[in-house]
């Protein structure tokens, strides 16, 4: 949530996703894009872009199409 307040990066995701995941947090220069990347590291979830320009926050290797059904904007 921070990072999308900071960047204006719009990330959809459901709650039930990202429940219980921990990161480490980022510190220095990078594109938006760079630094959801950094986070979302080593914690099983990815970001793929869909089509209106906005980025879900999914579980890794999930098929398909980005969706989002019953998720939060940020």
């Amino acid at each position: 949530a921070q990072l999308a307040r900071q960047s204006s990066l719009p990330l959809v995701y459901t709650p039930e996703v990202t429940q219980g995941i921990r990161t480490n947090g980022v510190s220095g220069t990078y594109t938006p894009q760079e630094a959801l990347a950094r986070l979302l590291a080593n914690t099983g979830l990815e970001a793929v872009e869909t089509p209106s320009g906005g980025t879900t926050i999914r579980p890794s290797g999930s098929a398909g199409p980005a969706t989002t059904r019953g998720a939060v904007q940020l």
